[in-house]
């Protein structure tokens, strides 16, 4: 039988055991961690998380991100500012000229700015998401 270890904090599968028994699964756990039966394909797990309330698997969502605007002067100064995002995000930015630049982030907004024209695609990941992709467009001032 396959088991989804996650923590009980988020529900996060942590990995999935090959065990014989509930019993095997439990002792195997850890510490801050329970199982659930997986059955689903083990390729598959990093679009699942476990909802703690139920100890049931379900299908993650993406992040219900905000910007505001999605379109901002290249100046150095004008800002987007992006909301709901969750916390302990990681932000991947990339832009027509940059490769990708890595930001985490503290809380649940992020302020952008740029001087460079073009479009900026932020990515944001968090474990218990399916990643998520917000573009701001920035024009020339």
């Amino acid at each position: 039988m396959m088991y989804a270890i996650y923590s009980y904090e988020d529900g996060v599968i942590d990995r999935i055991l090959n065990a014989p028994s509930t019993e095997f699964a439990d002792r195997n756990a850890g510490e801050g961690y329970g199982y659930v039966e997986y059955p689903y394909d083990v390729s598959e797990v990093e679009s699942y998380k476990v909802n703690t309330a139920t100890k049931t698997i379900e299908s993650k969502t993406t992040q219900s991100i905000t910007a505001t605007p999605t379109s901002i002067s290249a100046d150095g100064s004008s800002k987007s500012v992006l909301s709901g995002i969750a916390n302990g995000s990681r932000a991947d930015i990339y832009s027509d000229s940059t490769p990708g630049k890595v930001v985490s982030i503290p809380g649940n907004k992020l302020n952008f700015c740029t001087d460079e024209v073009g479009d900026h695609d932020i990515v944001f990941s968090h474990p218990g998401y399916l990643d998520t992709t917000v573009t701001i467009t920035a024009t020339a001032p």
